[in-house]
């Protein structure tokens, strides 16, 4: 039987770029892969986690570099990092998007508003969509819209066994329900699909906002709507 060869453009510690690859935003506690590999399709998720299991080297999945005790590097062994996969599909009509799993919230953010379209989600423009949306993902919009994760409405994922899984409301329910807030650390995610259908309500609370000080204060200014008063629409 053929084994697997690591796919995706590999950095080791002979590299140049290496130190660059290898830190997380937090410098304090330092770790040294044995090999990154910066996924750059599906299939070079799916190559890493079985090459990983074939040759018995424990991973880490990494996305928005944004694990603050660094748990997405390990010393001695594989980081699959996701973060040049970050492609972003709109569909206008449905108000939906497609995001791969290494978009970061300023891109998602700048691709969305383009289409005058946004989702409720974080503040830190280099936080990983897919991080956040796995772990429940709180911002400014969260009281009028919810978490990040419940607008998600798919989910394409890698198994431990390096197969490729969809989950949603119907297909894989129970997966969909843990990773709805549950999966942060757990999940090697490639495709977001979440709704994103808000720019109706955003437009209205600006026109509110800069239009008359008086009817804002009327209709949101006693808890109904939530701190929205500190967003810049």
């Amino acid at each position: 039987m053929e084994r697997t060869k690591l796919t995706g453009r590999i950095v080791t510690p002979d590299d140049k770029e290496y130190e660059r690859a290898r830190i997380n935003n937090n410098l304090s506690i330092s770790k040294f892969p044995s090999k990154i590999v910066f996924c750059q399709k599906t299939e070079d998720i799916l190559n890493a986690l079985r090459w990983a299991k074939e040759n018995k080297v424990p991973f880490r999945l990494r996305s928005g570099r944004h694990s603050y005790e660094n748990f997405s590097l390990i010393t001695g062994g594989l980081v699959i990092d996701v973060s040049e996969m970050n492609k972003i599909l709109i569909n206008s009509k449905k108000m939906t998007a497609k995001i791969e799993a290494g978009a970061n919230l300023g891109k998602v953010y700048n691709k969305l508003w383009k289409y005058g379209m946004t989702i409720p989600a974080g503040t830190e423009s280099s936080v990983g969509i897919v991080g956040l949306t796995l772990g429940g993902g709180i911002g400014m919009l969260s009281r009028p819209f919810g978490l990040t994760s419940d607008n998600l409405i798919e989910i394409e994922m890698v198994s431990a066994n390096g197969e490729l899984i969809k989950a949603n409301k119907s297909e894989n329910s129970d997966l969909f329900w843990a990773c709805c807030g549950g999966g942060g650390e757990e999940t090697s995610a490639s495709l977001l699909h979440l709704h994103s259908d808000y720019m109706l309500f955003l437009m209205y609370l600006s026109s509110l906002f800069h239009g008359n000080g008086r009817i804002w204060r009327q209709h949101f200014g006693h808890g109904k709507i939530g701190h929205l008063t500190q967003m810049s629409v």
